[in-house]
């Protein structure tokens, strides 16, 4: 796990190649949230991925597919992830504030 002040976009492309460089090797696909430094915006039902993210994802050959509004079954594990590190780093009833 990584920890990093910023969610930009070059931000995250350096922790995509960390991951990637970490369990050795690509996937054919990533399953994304929709924050603004991966997806811009859905038209019709086709993603408007952010033109630096989508450049980097076509340049290493792995495919970005969007996760569904609302759906945390999606990506559930991640999720219960984060909620176990929030509570073990901070405490069960703090709550971080930058």
């Amino acid at each position: 796990m990584t920890f990093v002040k910023r969610c930009d976009t070059p931000t995250l492309i350096r922790c995509l190649m960390e991951a990637f460089e970490y369990f050795g090797g690509l996937t054919k696909t990533a399953l994304t949230d929709r924050m603004k430094s991966v997806l811009l915006e859905m038209e019709e039902n086709k993603p408007r991925w952010n033109p630096r993210f989508a450049d980097f994802m076509g340049s290493i050959g792995v495919a970005a597919r969007g996760g569904l509004a609302y759906t945390p079954q999606t990506k559930g594990k991640v999720e219960r992830t984060v909620s176990h590190e929030k509570r073990e780093l901070l405490g069960r009833d703090q709550v971080y504030r930058p």
